[in-house]
């Protein structure tokens, strides 16, 4: 990601700057121009706040948060349903082998589907379940491919487009999030950082429902950590790094941060090919959200609200795998740098049975390279308990003896 892509945004969104006094992260928020101050390419509605998305940066210094910002701005913009997509309407059972199943992208179990009014009640403002999809129903769908062309598919348009169906929606048996999507300097900038998202999301999901205790890191040579560990120290936070390195290889880290009594939690992920920019950029996330949850306490609470939510149910006492376990791992992860490339993307998935396919999500009034990665079986960070991944590769890696039961999973959403 570079400065162009922030001119790119300009005429669409101005980029404001959030500096709480000593805080150690700059933040930014990107806040769309009115119709009168602009020209040209407008905003569809699922790209603007009152679809409840808003976009946001964040960084070591201002530059780096303004250009994450504008990144996040591209992707939705560029991402969203605008009602122009080149589509085809079919059913899956008529597309058959063509069509990538949506199920294999939910990944929500039968047991999940038969308590899928219960759950709603219960989570449906931050983790809400669609309804069952009917593989005879026409739907829309549209062509992904991989990044060699060798291999084409279809993925429903539900799927691919942020706002073309919406959670809580009668008949909506899927929706689209970020996840998997990414702005670059190239397509495969774009498509290289969406498949780091998704193997990060991958991850956390199996270390959050599974339980896992997981090793500590050093923090030590991790860029921005002595201000961020010193801020959070001065007001009797606790902080750490947790190794979630999984099955590809990519380091994944997961910081975290917890106030009095281990409440108040705080949690950023990111995965990297390089260690410690995974581990940088987990901090500045983690900051960024206890911004967030720090707001979010001093509003009168609410009925259905995500960050009261997690205020109210996670803690170190009540989930200890926030917590370190075992002798600390080591900063490095692997036999030695991979290559950041996409080829090497593909042959991380390839070597692990997995399909990596990618939709060009670029649109020509932008011009900014932004792409969607798919790559069916890695898990999202809902909770969903179908069988795959969640319940085999922790066993594979050693954090578990056996298998873990659907009993045993922890059945908080991560929000």
């Amino acid at each position: 990601m570079d400065a162009g892509v922030e001119t790119a945004l300009q005429s669409l969104f101005e980029i404001v700057p959030i500096n709480p006094p000593e805080f150690p992260v700059h933040l930014t928020i990107g806040m769309p121009r009115a119709p009168g101050e602009t020209s040209g390419l407008w905003l569809p509605d699922a790209a603007r706040p009152e679809s409840g998305r808003l976009v946001a940066g964040r960084g070591l210094a201002a530059d780096e948060a303004r250009v994450s910002c504008a990144g996040e701005a591209a992707e939705l913009v560029s991402c969203a349903a605008w009602g122009d997509e080149p589509l085809v309407r079919a059913s899956f059972a008529s597309l058959g082998k063509a069509a990538v199943h949506p199920a294999s992208l939910l990944l929500a179990s039968d047991e999940q589907y038969e308590l899928r009014e219960s759950w709603n009640l219960r989570h449906g403002g931050y983790d809400w379940l669609p309804e069952r999809f009917d593989e005879h129903a026409e739907v829309e769908w549209v062509e992904a491919f991989s990044p060699d062309g060798s291999d084409r598919a279809y993925v429903t348009a539900a799927q691919a487009y942020i706002g073309y169906s919406e959670a809580g929606a009668a008949g909506t048996y899927a929706f689209a999030d970020s996840n998997g999507c990414a702005a670059g300097r190239t397509l495969e900038d774009a498509a290289v950082s969406a498949f780091l998202e998704l193997v990060e999301r991958d991850a956390t999901a199996l270390w959050w429902y599974g339980r896992h205790r997981r090793p500590a890191v050093p923090l030590d040579g991790v860029a921005g950590a002595p201000a961020i560990v010193a801020w959070l120290g001065g007001r009797g936070r606790t902080c750490h790094l947790l190794d979630l390195t999984p099955d590809f290889g990519i380091a994944v880290r997961a910081a975290i941060s917890a106030g009095e009594h281990g409440g108040t939690v705080a949690i950023g992920v990111a995965a990297h090919f390089d260690p410690h920019r995974a581990a940088t950029a987990a901090m500045t996330e983690m900051m960024q959200t206890l911004y967030s949850l720090d707001l979010r306490r001093a509003m009168p609470a609410e009925a259905g609200d995500p960050f009261q939510f997690w205020l109210d149910t996670v803690s170190y006492e009540a989930m200890p795998h926030l917590v370190p376990a075992g002798p600390m791992a080591s900063g490095a992860d692997g036999a030695g740098p991979m290559p950041a490339t996409l080829e090497q993307c593909v042959r991380l998935c390839r070597d692990r049975g997995l399909r990596l396919l990618m939709i060009d999500m670029t649109r020509a009034g932008l011009g900014v390279p932004v792409v969607r990665v798919i790559v069916p079986g890695l898990r999202p960070l809902s909770a969903r308990f179908a069988a795959g991944r969640l319940f085999d590769v922790p066993v594979q890696l050693g954090w578990c003896g056996r298998p873990r039961t659907i009993a045993e999973l922890n059945d908080v959403p991560f929000v």
